[in-house]
């Protein structure tokens, strides 16, 4: 994405993934910026999670943050759809779709790495986004008929709208020792009200 930052090893390692997996593209992991609000931070170290749990595995979709592909691949699916007017939402699945269903292959990775700088800097923003998204998945699920997917288990969903991300929170409250993680379940609860209003709104109008 614009809004990523490679790491000195970003394009090595990308390289011998290719050349190790022999993937037709690759997803990486986008990291958190230390620096930055608390909104930010704290939504980014989840989103930092949902990657890491993918593994380093051949994956049926991918999130374009931190993602490459082969010239001659792009090319052949006609690269992505013409966003240019109203938010670019699922642009992303639709353009992993159209490259396993051209049977093109996705490997995701943790080892290619960029930072990620998050452009949620206000509460309503990292809402409507959430909303948006929530909006977009019962359309995907009707046009690819797949509801979930490597990104979104069964088992990270429960634990992220029911569970009220708490096991994340724990998960990486261990890892980076940070008591303002434990605010997380808070923005979560916001989160999910505008994941659910989205989630009905799209399956009525999608």
């Amino acid at each position: 994405d614009s809004d990523c930052i490679m790491l000195p090893n970003t394009l090595e390692n990308l390289i011998k993934v290719f050349n190790e997996t022999q993937a037709d593209a690759v997803s990486g992991k986008p990291l958190t910026p230390k620096k930055g609000n608390l909104l930010c931070y704290l939504t980014g170290l989840e989103y930092e999670y949902r990657f890491e749990q993918m593994g380093e595995n051949f994956v049926s979709i991918a999130a374009t943050t931190c993602f490459a592909v082969k010239t001659n691949v792009f090319k052949e699916i006609g690269g992505f759809e013409d966003y240019t007017s109203g938010e670019a939402t699922g642009e992303d699945w639709d353009f992993s779709k159209k490259l396993t269903s051209n049977n093109f292959k996705i490997f995701h990775t943790n080892k290619v790495q960029v930072i990620h700088e998050h452009n949620s800097d206000t509460l309503k923003k990292y809402l409507y986004r959430a909303y948006m998204h929530a909006r977009y998945r019962p359309v995907h699920m009707k046009k690819h008929k797949q509801g979930f997917d490597e990104y979104m288990t069964r088992s990270l969903f429960i634990k992220t709208f029911f569970l009220l991300s708490i096991p994340q929170t724990l998960s990486i409250l261990v890892k980076k020792r940070e008591p303002k993680i434990l605010l997380l379940p808070f923005i979560t609860i916001l989160r999910n009200f505008a994941w659910l209003i989205g989630l009905v709104i799209g399956y009525v109008k999608g």
